[in-house]
């Protein structure tokens, strides 16, 4: 069985997305005072290789591009070795930013399909 690799990072605000806004959230593990710069810095590492990726579509014909979201992906959990991920404040909405997983990738492929946006 292959492995899948998802990205779901909590809601951010002023994120933007060129045909819809999003309300703000007030809080964002991106930016929690406690984090180590390090830990800021592969996070952001990451969602750059991710922002124009499409959630994972445009990934599937980009072997190279997938190499380097996965490094990142090892990277951040190699800085986050150590820490709590069943904190509370982990509890929120999740937007789903980035997929391998097939059947995800064909529902955001075929949203308008499903009468959704994606």
């Amino acid at each position: 069985m292959a492995a899948t690799n998802c990205l779901h990072l909590p809601a951010i605000g002023n994120f933007t997305h060129p045909t819809r806004s999003f309300a703000a959230v007030t809080r964002s593990s991106l930016t929690d005072q406690s984090q180590s710069p390090s830990s800021v810095a592969a996070k952001r590492h990451l969602l750059r290789l991710v922002s124009d990726q499409d959630r994972g579509i445009k990934t599937q014909s980009d072997p190279q591009k997938l190499s380097q979201i996965v490094e990142a992906i090892d990277s951040l959990a190699t800085v986050g070795r150590g820490t709590v991920t069943t904190d509370r404040s982990l509890s929120a909405t999740w937007r789903l930013l980035w997929t391998t997983e097939k059947e995800q990738l064909f529902i955001v492929k075929n949203a308008s399909f499903f009468g959704s946006m994606s």
